[in-house]
């Protein structure tokens, strides 16, 4: 299942130097291509032949000219000499240096920012407080139930212990699992969950079910469940409060929308002022090597 929208944010768009260069035409061509490219089974990479490309877009290959002399559209029909080389950052800290594009023989047209923004996506459960901390679990494991591999890739979300859960459970009391009907605090929970080797919630099948029968995207999921960590072990109004199935109070957050970030559209949802802000926040972390 592929993603059925892409976040579009207005000030980047009318702040890109590039393209305050470019004709309007030129702008509804980057449009149209850029969908293309979100469609495309490589994310952000389209290996046609650029007058295949033009004539997938509707526009005229003279736009398309534009776009590369103006450093938007990016690739070549023959071959690649240069690599696009991304550089993870994460605090003050440079990590290292990799490679998302190997210089190749063409054809092949990408956007910069949606390959970079895809491998981060990818790797955000890798070495950041989003997913696991131990990384043990590989990338296959790391898909959501409602995405083949094919589909776009899932960060982990739960699985395992977040750094900010309390420590105040003795390592003894963690290593004993709760009774199925005690009710428990969210940070014992993830506690627990960590050392029955579960995760929590990229095993909720039930949720994965209910968002792809509404169309809910994951990504809007990921950003409810960093919102939903954040109430539960940082809030003092809420991290002491028990429940028994932890999994289908997250449930609910999902079906009431508990946290405002998205809203119903004609075809389908998209981010409200509260979402756009969780989402540039969970933008920001960037993995480190």
């Amino acid at each position: 299942m592929r993603r059925p929208s892409f976040q579009f944010y207005p000030a980047d768009w009318l702040g890109n130097t590039n393209l305050r260069r470019c004709s309007h035409a030129e702008k509804g061509a980057w449009v149209d291509v850029m969908c293309l490219m979100h469609d495309s089974e490589e994310y952000g990479v389209l290996r046609w032949p650029l007058k295949e490309i033009a004539a997938a877009a509707s526009c005229r290959l003279g736009d398309l000219k534009g776009l590369i002399s103006k450093g938007v559209l990016k690739g070549s029909d023959q071959r690649l000499p240069d690599p696009f080389i991304y550089v993870p950052r994460s605090g003050r800290r440079d990590g290292e240096a990799v490679a998302l594009i190997p210089a190749q023989a063409g054809p092949i047209w990408f956007s910069s920012r949606m390959v970079r923004d895809e491998y981060v996506r990818q790797h955000r459960g890798s070495g950041t407080r989003f997913g696991d901390a131990d990384g043990a679990a590989d990338a296959q494991d790391n898909l959501s139930p409602m995405h083949s591999p094919k589909a776009a890739p899932m960060p982990p979300f739960g699985d395992g212990s977040s750094s900010s859960a309390s420590s105040s459970a003795s390592q003894g009391e963690a290593d004993k699992p709760p009774s199925p009907s005690k009710a428990v605090t969210f940070s014992r929970w993830l506690e627990t969950i960590k050392v029955a080797g579960e995760r929590a919630i990229t095993d909720h099948q039930a949720l994965w079910d209910y968002a792809q029968r509404i169309g809910l995207p994951a990504e809007f999921v990921e950003l409810a469940w960093m919102q939903f960590k954040r109430r539960y072990l940082q809030d003092p109004q809420y991290r002491a409060k028990r429940y028994k199935d932890w999994r289908q109070v997250f449930r609910n957050a999902i079906e009431g929308n508990w946290f405002k970030l998205w809203m119903a559209a004609d075809d389908g949802y998209r981010l409200t002022t509260q979402g756009v802000q969780a989402q540039r926040e969970l933008d920001a972390v960037e993995v480190t090597a």
